[in-house]
């Protein structure tokens, strides 16, 4: 079942319809609904799963899903976080 896309960060969204196998846990949880994480990646598993999954794997390296997580990494709090620690050390910030 493909996500709500209300329920998802932009950046995950965007590889829904290159990787869903991929992005279906992730969707799960952000809909909370945690049972379906397991139950999904058994459903998932088995023979021929790596062939199916394998191409999934192979769109999260296009340069569209790096700009993706990038711009993902760069708003979470902890990279917020880092860059105000790194603007605060830098020689630059002693200066009036």
């Amino acid at each position: 079942m493909p996500a709500d896309p209300a329920a998802l960060p932009a950046w995950l969204a965007a590889l829904e319809a290159r990787a869903p196998d991929l992005v279906a846990p992730f969707a799960a949880l952000a809909e909370g609904r945690p049972l379906e994480v397991r139950r999904g990646i058994r459903a998932r598993a088995g023979e021929g799963s790596a062939a199916r999954i394998l191409p999934q794997h192979a769109t999260l390296t296009t340069p569209e899903a790096a700009t993706a997580r990038t711009a993902a990494t760069l708003t979470t709090p902890e990279a917020a976080t880092a860059r105000t620690a790194a603007t605060l050390t830098t020689p630059e910030a002693d200066r009036p």
